[in-house]
């Protein structure tokens, strides 16, 4: 993961020198696929060497999700697509130095709640992820009008991540990008369902957090914001929060709006 983050500060340390508009999705994506397959497979895609930091392999993969529900609600659409030779699927689909150790890591509780509450505002996934008691009926009540609801056994119901996250009887100023009020408030984290939790829970949840804390950890370390002045300083480039960054569509995947330029920033040295 080290060498991952050091290859990321030498490609911004080299669009910063070109002066060039960093597109943050497409290397963070890259980053993650070279850390994950190196994780599972001892080697990775090297996505983050790539001029496009494997954005053609990307712009497959999110049309691919696009037809979830093309596919979710047409059956017969998945087992055509699945039908496919793979010579056409090759033809159509191409192939895709400073850091933070882990014990800063540890010393640094304020970044765990900063991650939080990036999850809550963008989930990782935005379907309704289904449970299903074959034994047990639940009664939930609702606080606000008393009123009791009974889900009988066998019955399947869904709970989409960014439903709960966006609750404002839970979270106050809910649109607010705000990680102080869940140290005022530790028993909000009840209500944090980006990994889901028990047999359901993400498999990579420990990798998938010390990626996020030691990523973000180097990246504040190395780079201020930028306020006019000289030394290594990040600035957003034309993005709008509602358009690039806030989960728009729900594809599985949380997407921005359509047209959506991404998220971008200037880096300077």
């Amino acid at each position: 993961m080290k060498a991952n983050i050091e290859q990321m500060f030498l490609r911004m340390e080299e669009h910063g020198q070109r002066d060039e508009v960093v597109e943050m999705h497409s290397m963070f994506k890259a980053m993650t696929s070279d850390i994950v397959t190196r994780h599972a497979f001892a080697d990775s895609f090297k996505y983050m060497h790539e001029q496009s930091y494997g954005k053609p392999y990307y712009d497959a993969s999110d049309y691919l999700v696009s037809l979830a529900h093309y596919f979710g609600n047409f059956p017969l659409l998945r087992i055509l697509a699945g039908s496919i030779p793979d010579w056409i699927t090759r033809m159509l689909v191409p192939s895709g130095r400073d850091f933070v150790g882990k014990q800063l890591l540890n010393s640094l509780p304020y970044l765990k709640v900063v991650i939080n509450e990036v999850l809550r505002l963008h989930p990782g996934t935005m379907h309704r992820q289904v449970r299903i008691f074959p034994d047990d009926q639940i009664i939930y009540t609702d606080k606000r009008s008393g009123h009791e609801y009974v889900l009988l056994p066998g019955r399947a119901y869904g709970i989409s991540p960014l439903g709960i996250h966006m609750n404002a009887d839970t979270f106050k100023d809910l649109y607010e990008f705000r990680p102080q009020r869940r140290i005022d408030n530790p028993k909000i984290s009840r209500a944090f369902m980006t990994f889901s939790r028990g047999s359901r829970g993400c498999v990579s949840l420990n990798l998938a957090r010390h990626e996020l804390s030691m990523i973000l950890a180097s990246i504040f370390l190395k780079y201020d914001a930028y306020r006019g002045w000289k030394g290594p300083t990040l600035e957003l480039y034309g993005t709008i929060r509602g358009r690039d960054i806030n989960a728009v569509m729900n594809y599985i995947l949380p997407f921005p709006a359509r047209g959506s330029p991404g998220f971008r920033i200037r880096v300077r040295n």
